[in-house]
């Protein structure tokens, strides 16, 4: 399984969409964990999840943010809102399936 990342977001290249996805409308525009930039994706489709997952370590839902499907070589821009945060270079995706995730930084909980 081919994967990508760009910043805090992930691409995991899958063979099909899975069951319980919905085609939605794009273009995906996903915030960043900062919430001062945003990565944005046009010009595929976009699926998202109708269910809830859980994670293995059982920390509460851990749901694709959305299923995409490329057609072409596609940009991955990545748009920053503030003069200090830093722009990623612009990732290109191949054409395929992907399982796009955000990484989170866990909970600051005591015992963990």
């Amino acid at each position: 399984m081919e994967s990508y990342r760009q910043g805090d977001i992930a691409f995991f290249q899958i063979a099909e969409i899975p069951e319980g996805f919905v085609e939605t409308e794009g273009p995906l525009e996903i915030p960043g964990e900062s919430g001062l930039h945003l990565h944005r994706i046009a010009g595929v489709e976009v699926f998202k999840n109708t269910a809830v997952a859980e994670r293995p370590n059982n920390r509460g839902p851990d749901i694709p943010v959305a299923i995409i499907r490329a057609f072409e070589d596609t940009p991955v821009i990545h748009d920053v809102q503030q003069d200090n945060e830093t722009p990623h270079p612009v990732l290109t995706l191949p054409p395929g399936i992907y399982e796009v995730r955000q990484a989170r930084q866990p909970n600051n909980r005591i015992g963990d």
